[in-house]
């Protein structure tokens, strides 16, 4: 039997959970058993002259679908891929008012309840409002368009407070660097970084973590194996080596192409026995190594530049905006006679690279602050 897609009001239902509860519902929580129940209620599976299969609407399918959610909220890391274009939809409908959201709940929970009608296609429902995943619908990102310094500035600013208020990513990242002995006025330094080394590789490890990218697993083989395999990919740069320290992401020599590979080797890298290295993790790796080259690429900056997956060509792709956007800034206050290495010191934000701070303008708009 061919697969049967979830209704809107079924997504509804789901994502409602989602919202209040999170991602982390096992199977066997009471509020799994009790959705996989309404679900199989609803009178969805189209042919009632069968016994409806256990499989159907299963606890198990409650779960993978709350971890369809998952992938769409990008203030949460994991998730499934590929969980469908309605999902995505009704996220996006509904991530900013989930009052509504759980009012529709409710209604359609009652519904259920008193066996009466329940479809309410898009059209034919008064309170949807449709949503198009549009660019329109996401923060601006100025993606390959100059950037006024002042926006710059006070974005850095907030992401320096936030840091500074959760986790303090801007301490440990110089932690990190005098450890392995990068000085970033110094390029040559970044050459001291060594993943064949251990402690390197420790410290590299317990970084992304503290950035709450999760690898590996708290496994100690787990652990012992991602250290050793990071090593191997080290090691193989050697056929394909990353940028000199000198060279800047805005060096018109500079083949971005030839990096794509470099990434999807290193989100490969198995971290147990499910699990490979995640994108995020692979793109703040490359940036630990050469920051004025590589760039953080998250799950909630690659939802705002309609990035449909997390290959290695759509990564460059990234870097190619990136890219644009500094030589735009360039361009525009060509006036003031500065290069782009100076333009973190212009905006208060020494330490770091021109395209760390693009990076840090990006998160900000798209990670709202909470509460």
């Amino acid at each position: 039997m061919p697969r049967i897609l979830y209704t809107r009001e079924e997504l509804i239902l789901v994502l409602d959970l989602y919202f209040r509860r999170g991602s982390n519902l096992h199977v066997t929580s009471p509020e799994v058993v009790d959705l996989s129940d309404t679900l199989r209620s609803m009178n969805v599976y189209p042919d009632a002259d069968l016994p409806m299969p256990e499989s159907f609407r299963s606890v198990n399918s409650v779960q993978q679908k709350i971890k369809g959610f998952q992938y769409f909220d990008p203030d949460v890391p994991g998730g499934l891929y590929n969980s469908g274009k309605l999902t995505e939809q009704i996220f996006l409908e509904f991530r900013d008012d989930r009052e509504h959201l759980h009012s529709l709940a409710e209604l359609i929970r009652q519904r259920v309840a008193k066996g009466g009608e329940l479809k309410m296609r898009p059209r034919d429902d008064p309170t949807r409002r449709p949503v198009s995943p549009s660019p329109a619908n996401q923060p601006d990102l100025r993606a390959g368009k100059a950037i006024p310094l002042d926006e710059l500035r006070d974005a850095c600013a907030e992401y320096d407070r936030r840091c500074e208020k959760d986790v303090d990513f801007n301490k440990w990242l110089k932690v990190f660097r005098d450890d392995v002995g990068i000085d970033m006025d110094h390029d040559a330094s970044q050459l001291s970084l060594d993943l064949e080394n251990p402690e390197h590789c420790d410290n590299l490890i317990l970084l992304p973590n503290r950035w709450l990218t999760h690898v590996p697993s708290r496994n100690r083989e787990h652990y012992r194996n991602t250290v050793e395999r990071l090593g191997t990919w080290w090691r193989r740069l050697d056929e394909n080596p990353l940028p000199t320290p000198a060279t800047r992401l805005t060096d018109p020599e500079l083949s971005l192409a030839q990096y794509e590979d470099v990434f999807d080797s290193l989100r490969a890298i198995q971290v147990n026995d499910r699990q490979t290295f995640s994108h995020v993790a692979a793109s703040k790796t490359l940036y630990f190594a050469r920051a004025h080259v590589f760039v953080a690429w998250d799950k909630g900056i690659r939802a705002a530049l309609r990035h449909r997956d997390r290959s290695g060509a759509t990564y460059r792709k990234f870097l190619e905006g990136v890219r644009g956007t500094l030589l735009a800034i360039r361009d525009t206050y060509k006036t003031r006679e500065y290069d782009l290495d100076e333009l973190p010191r212009e905006i208060g934000q020494t330490g770091c690279t021109a395209p760390e701070v693009i990076n840090k303008f990006y998160w900000v708009k798209t990670h709202p602050e909470k509460g």
